[in-house]
């Protein structure tokens, strides 16, 4: 049995990093090794005796190994052991753990060990191994901390001491309403019609404007009540997409940015659903619906509408904080449908 350790620091907070390296649908995005990365057995999320799939881009020729979660201490330590992989592979077991040093930093330290085969090559097949093991690790940690310092702030969650937006009655005269005949362009490349939905009920969830990875937020962004946390909000109607379905629902995204910007965010995100650009502020004019001036940009309000059919018959708004609708809209559905 061999043991490989690489450590690197990451300026993040362990629950950051801890939460990044183990969600699985953003982690093509940091991890340069691997061209698959999966739950499996129906897991959404990762978790003791949850399974998981990764493929090599390289390296080893692009073979696939299955894990199994050992352990999982967020935001402290995770463990894995193999239960199948490649051939070259009797055994491999592998923990992450995430700790704070102080000055806004974690260290985060990979270790594994793992044993060759066939045996009698093993001495010669262990160090080589190793030495290729170690490098793709190193790698692996270099890509994570760049990815994670991009920004000096974390894109997808939420800091504790953003203002609240209060309700100042702008969509007092939606419910009711019918939406108005527009074709929006969408992320997947279809024009749709709110209102011409196959389902009896509709979620259009508005947002202002989410960032990317690569740019902090723009200045003052933070301090303007109900602005910052769209990505966290597109996040939290994906993780609820699957119930919304369940429940008769289809799911919209809605903002003011153009389709190109909207469609890096959707496939990053690994959106289920489209994302509608009123670039043209159509529907926005149409419906009155609320918005705020940055500087040259005219950007909705974070809100939601449920429509059955093109009536629209419920809205929640303003959203505060920008993760609540998604679980609001799933219970007021569930309250009527059952």
């Amino acid at each position: 049995m061999r043991t490989v350790e690489a450590a690197i620091e990451i300026r993040a907070r362990p629950e950051a990093v801890f939460d990044l390296i183990h969600d699985y649908a953003r982690r093509l995005e940091w991890d340069p090794f691997l061209k698959e990365a999966c739950l499996l057995e129906g897991a959404e999320a990762a978790g003791p005796g949850v399974k998981a799939r990764c493929t090599a881009r390289n390296g080893f020729g692009g073979l696939a190994m299955e894990t199994i979660y050992l352990s999982f201490d967020r935001p402290v330590v995770a463990a894995v052991k193999m239960t199948k992989g490649p051939a070259v592979l009797e055994s491999f077991a592998a923990s992450l753990r995430q700790e704070d040093v102080g000055s806004g930093l974690t260290r985060v330290t990979y270790r594994f060990n793992f044993s060759t085969r066939p045996r009698w090559l093993r001495a010669l097949a262990g160090p080589i191994a190793s030495v290729l093991f170690l490098r793709e690790v190193r790698q692996r940690l270099e890509a994570l901390k760049s990815y994670m310092e991009r920004r000096s702030d974390d894109l997808y969650s939420l800091p504790a001491d953003l203002p609240a937006p209060t309700d100042d009655g702008a969509c007092g005269h939606l419910p009711g309403l019918e939406v108005p005949p527009l074709d929006l362009p969408s992320t997947d490349g279809r024009s749709v019609r709110l209102g011409a939905s196959p389902t009896r009920w509709s979620v259009v969830y508005a947002y202002p404007r989410t960032g990317v990875p690569t740019q902090d937020s723009p200045p003052g962004w933070d301090e303007i009540p109900g602005a910052r946390g769209c990505t966290p909000q597109n996040c939290a109607f994906r993780d609820h997409y699957a119930d919304l379905q369940r429940l008769g629902a289809t799911v919209y995204g809605l903002s003011t940015q153009s389709t190109e910007y909207q469609r890096e965010m959707a496939e990053r995100l690994h959106l289920p659903y489209p994302i509608l650009s009123d670039a043209r502020l159509e529907l926005t004019h149409a419906l009155r619906l609320p918005t705020f001036r940055y500087g040259d940009w005219t950007l909705l309000k974070r809100l939601s509408l449920i429509l059955e059919g093109s009536r629209i018959v419920h809205v929640i708004y303003p959203v505060f904080p920008s993760t609540a609708d998604a679980p609001a809209v799933t219970a007021w559905l569930r309250a009527r449908v059952g």
